[in-house]
């Protein structure tokens, strides 16, 4: 059986003197099921004290992109489920919606909770990249509330105003503000 690290034999580093050891667990292995080649039991330590050993671990670098971003918004009312799918298949499969500056938006994740007129129910919608998915929840939405829409995007180049707008004339059905803002021309690459 292997020694278990920091016991009596190894001295103790000043730095450690505060962690506490790691305790072996004890096994009741016959020596044939040790020696046994692919079926061999290896003995395992608890650890203890984790976190604190891990606070002399030097950090890392950040690894997060910071092109990306986060955003929410909150929309009363009801959507047609046809006016919600061409929101957000032009969002995720056209790539046709342009922030201020031109560039492209790129939704890479989407949520929220949606309000689908005819439905009793609210609606779950998750999308990533170019796949999405609503799904009718157990729960109902209340008679005396008002419904709210809420969605959270994350990518790059979004632009919250243009987003809200646009789900804003999802919801309302103002066609010319939809149909204005994508268009065949500006379909992203």
């Amino acid at each position: 059986m292997l020694p278990a690290v920091g016991s009596a034999d190894e001295e103790e580093d000043p730095a450690e003197e505060d962690c506490p050891e790691l305790v072996p667990i004890e096994t009741t292995q016959s020596e044939e099921e040790e020696k046994s080649g692919l079926g061999a039991k290896i003995p395992v330590t608890i650890i203890t004290g984790l976190q604190k050993k891990l606070q002399h671990v030097p950090g890392t670098q950040p690894h997060l992109d910071q092109s990306i971003v986060t955003i929410t918004f909150e929309v009363p009312g009801n959507a047609k489920e046809e006016h919600l799918n061409m929101f957000i298949q032009n969002l995720l499969w056209e790539k046709n919606v342009r922030n201020k500056d031109n560039h492209c938006m790129e939704v890479i994740r989407l949520k929220g909770l949606v309000s689908i007129k005819d439905k009793s129910q609210q609606v779950i919608v998750q999308g990533v990249h170019e796949l999405y998915d609503l799904e009718e929840t157990p729960v109902s939405w209340k008679d005396d509330t008002e419904r709210t829409n809420r969605l959270v995007l994350l990518g790059r180049n979004l632009d919250k105003d243009i987003l809200k707008q646009l789900f804003i004339a999802t919801v309302t059905e103002t066609e010319k503000q939809w149909t204005t803002r994508f268009q065949e021309d500006q379909v992203c690459t």
